[in-house]
């Protein structure tokens, strides 16, 4: 129903002082009145928590809380005036200290998860490692023994092809063919992207 804007005042301070009268009796004690107050504000409070919250239960659970405080704090609370003022308040405080609660939880849900995920990657990490490390080294034995002087030299020992090429008397260019000849049999393990820089040669 509409009512011009100066009755309307006037109505919500007939209806605040009635409130109030309410709220008197409250602070002694009176559970009848407690119920009435609660009957003749409880939906805009939770329309206002919904409004904000975009959840039904959340915003009734919201309201529930704002009267078991107004409830159980009734006898140190001094309101003297706009009762449905105070509720409006307390329901948006309770609404944002809710929602910095949830972001709270949120952020340390994440941080949790992340701290999770980084610890099980590591694990993963040193075990895969440990098994394509082991799978490398029958691999290594595997080869011929020219080839795997060439290739220990060269991966194990990060000697230069030059230098192998010197120390066992080959060219440098057999000892990049050995080398290519022996990445194809381990290409297993080096397409491991772990041990993609224990395997992967500079050019040629």
């Amino acid at each position: 129903m509409y009512y011009p804007y100066f009755w309307k005042n006037e109505i919500e301070r007939m209806q605040d002082t009635g409130l109030l009268a309410l709220f008197q009796k409250i602070k002694a004690g009176d559970t009848a009145a407690f119920n009435a107050l609660y009957h003749q504000t409880w939906r805009e409070l939770f329309d206002l928590a919904f409004a904000k919250t975009k959840d039904e239960d959340e915003a009734k659970d919201i309201v529930q809380d704002i009267y078991i405080k107004l409830w159980e704090k009734r006898g140190r609370l001094d309101i003297w005036e706009n009762v449905a003022g105070y509720l409006r308040r307390a329901t948006k405080r309770e609404v944002i200290r809710r929602l910095q609660v949830a972001l709270q939880t949120t952020q340390r849900q994440i941080l949790y998860k992340e701290a999770i995920e980084s610890i099980a990657i590591a694990v993963d990490d040193l075990l895969l490692a440990k098994e394509l490390h082991t799978q490398w080294e029958s691999e290594i034995a595997k080869l011929p023994q020219k080839q795997r002087e060439i290739y220990s030299r060269y991966y194990l020992f990060a000697y230069s092809i030059t230098e192998i090429a010197s120390e066992l008397g080959i060219a440098e260019q057999t000892v990049k063919n050995q080398l290519v000849s022996a990445n194809k049999k381990i290409r297993v393990v080096m397409d491991a992207s772990l041990f993609i820089w224990l395997l992967a040669a500079p050019t040629l």
